[in-house]
């Protein structure tokens, strides 16, 4: 973000402050989100916590489609079902022990 700040002076028009709240509001949901992430990903295999990530993108659709009221598309909903379908492969089929860490061993 630091880094992009300079080129605001070659943009056509500055962003209204509305616009650089939501931004700024945006990044910190993001990067709390990462930190969860990661924290799964110490918590379970990379292939059990990738079945939830991946949902994100249902969620935004439709988040999308009930917010803005963007109906999603033929392909929106093709892929929607093959992640959903993918998910519940991988849940009925993945039958691995869940990675423990050193301080629940003991």
């Amino acid at each position: 973000m630091l880094l992009q700040i300079p080129l605001l002076f070659f943009a056509e028009s500055i962003p209204s402050s509305e616009s650089v709240y939501y931004s700024i509001l945006g990044g910190i949901v993001l990067v709390i989100a990462q930190l969860f992430l990661v924290t799964a990903y110490g918590y379970a295999e990379a292939s059990q916590v990738g079945i939830y990530q991946y949902t994100t993108v249902i969620f935004v659709g439709l988040i999308d489609w009930m917010l803005w009221g963007t109906i999603p598309s033929p392909w929106d909903l093709l892929g929607i079902l093959l992640v959903a379908i993918a998910g519940m492969i991988i849940i009925r089929f993945n039958h691995t022990k869940p990675v423990l860490r050193e301080q629940d061993r003991a």
